[in-house]
């Protein structure tokens, strides 16, 4: 019988910081960069995707998945992207009642925009 596996599985986990390194030194429109930072986000919503199979509610780990991505946002120069994208998990985060969620999200907005 033929030994069928999934390719993610055979991928290695890509690290945030590496993605922060790459955006910082090459930019976002740069080919191998760019890959990277898609790769990392399907890493992110495929380890979303199995908690919430598993049962857990995925509200606060899209959360923290967006908390995370912004850095992603400030590391290519993107600030209008980075505070629409802490908005809406802020927002997401006081419907949720997630208050040191929300909390995270108004320190780095504020970060941010100083």
């Amino acid at each position: 019988m033929e030994n069928i596996t999934n390719p993610e599985q055979n991928r290695e986990e890509i690290k945030k910081e590496k993605v922060i390194e790459m955006l910082q030194a090459n930019g976002l429109e740069h080919p191998e960069t760019k890959k990277m930072m898609l790769d990392w986000t399907r890493q992110q919503e495929a380890s979303i995707l199995k908690e919430n199979m598993n049962g857990k509610d995925n509200n606060r780990a899209n959360i923290i998945f967006d908390i995370e991505r912004s850095d992603l946002y400030i590391a290519a120069g993107d600030m209008g992207g980075v505070l629409d994208l802490l908005d809406s998990a802020r927002q997401r985060a006081l419907q949720g009642d997630e208050k040191d969620l929300y909390d995270q999200i108004m320190k780095k907005m504020d970060e941010v925009e100083g």
